[in-house]
């Protein structure tokens, strides 16, 4: 596919920073998991894609490598990990099913919601 559009802010980097955390916080469930717009991974992560355009297909292989990056992840979590609290920076104390919720299977819903209106107006826009 040949379509170029602007790259969103981290794309998939954001799912890769999201799998850092999980990743940390299995390690070191004391850390603080989580970012604000302060942050200065996130800052970083924001200026180094600036106004950078990439392909469909570049945007897809990236997406299917933090992916595989996060199940990677995922696949290291155990039924004890369940009861274990997250001391997220923004939310405080919550559970791994409220951090999920809310930056893994949340967040990817309202992107999948995203995409979906932008097919519905280009295809009006079509006629």
């Amino acid at each position: 596919m040949r379509l170029v559009t602007q790259r969103p802010y981290g794309s998939t980097r954001a799912v890769e920073l999201v799998a850092e955390d999980l990743a940390r916080w299995i390690d070191d469930p004391e850390i603080v998991v989580g970012r604000t717009h302060d942050h200065p991974v996130r800052n970083a992560t924001v200026d180094e894609v600036g106004d950078q355009q990439v392909s469909a297909d570049d945007l897809c292989e990236g997406m299917a490598t933090s992916f595989a990056e996060m199940a990677s992840v995922i696949e290291r979590l155990t039924d004890e990990h369940l009861d274990v609290p997250m001391n997220n920076v923004k939310y405080g104390s919550e559970s791994i099913a409220a951090y999920f919720a809310r930056y893994v299977t949340g967040h990817k819903m309202a992107h999948v919601d995203q995409l979906r209106r932008t097919i519905v107006r280009v295809r009006g826009l079509r006629g």
